[in-house]
This record gives C-alpha cells, structure tokens and sequence, in this order.
C-alpha cells in the first residue's frame, strides 16, 4: 500500500526513520516536525514534507494537541496542477506512528482507495 499510513480502513507501515536534511519552518510544533520527519518507503523513503510540498503550494501546518480526537497535524494548501484545495489530517500516536485520518479534495472527504490514488499521485511527482 502506498503511503503506508494507517486510517480508517486504510492499513499500511509508515515507517518513523530518521530526518534525512528536512527543513522545518520556525515555530513547527514538535507534532508538525513529527508528521513533516516521517520517511515511507513505499515513496522512496521521501519525508511526508517532500511528498506533500512536491505536489501543493500555499501549505499551511498546524498542530493541536490533546485534542477530543489525540494529537493531531492538519496540511491544507492548493494541488500545484489543479489549483484544486486540498486538506490533510493525520494522528500522532503516542509510539509517534501517524493515522491519516481525513483527506479532501475541494472540500469532498476522499474515500480510503481515493486516498490511495491521491497519496501514489503525490509520490510519482518526487520520484
């Protein structure tokens, strides 16, 4: 499975390796820096914040912690070759594994598969 991110019917590795020259904006809270470190394999092991800057411009990262959901990353931004928004939700767990637990595309909710698409689309751009 692309991504290897587990979500809502979507289950996969996402493996937490070590940041490889990833830069953080000042001011990332340690859940931003978290979810931006994270390498998939399944992409080359590309960091989720080469992936994701690789396809999306205007990106804004937010963290929230202790929330009623846990600790969660929200990515929002618009797809390069669309100009389409998109929103990205992912849960850190307290092993620092993520759930992508939400992704939309021009404000409708991506099923799991649709997620895939998106995700593998993604990765094709920093390959």
């Amino acid at each position: 499975m692309i991504l290897g991110i587990r979500s809502v019917g979507l289950v996969a590795v996402l493996s937490a390796g070590l940041i490889c020259s990833t830069a953080f904006a000042w001011g990332d809270s340690d859940l931003v820096k978290t979810v931006k470190s994270h390498e998939l394999q399944s992409c080359g092991g590309k960091t989720l914040q080469t992936i994701v800057e690789g396809s999306a411009k205007n990106l804004v990262w937010t963290g929230k912690e202790n929330t009623g959901s846990g600790n969660l990353v929200n990515i929002e931004g618009k797809f390069k070759n669309s100009g389409a928004l998109m929103a990205m939700q992912f849960k850190v767990n307290d092993d620092d594994s993520l759930n992508l637990r939400l992704m939309m595309v021009n404000g409708m909710v991506l099923s799991p598969s649709d997620r895939l698409f998106y995700i593998n689309e993604m990765c094709k751009v920093v390959r």
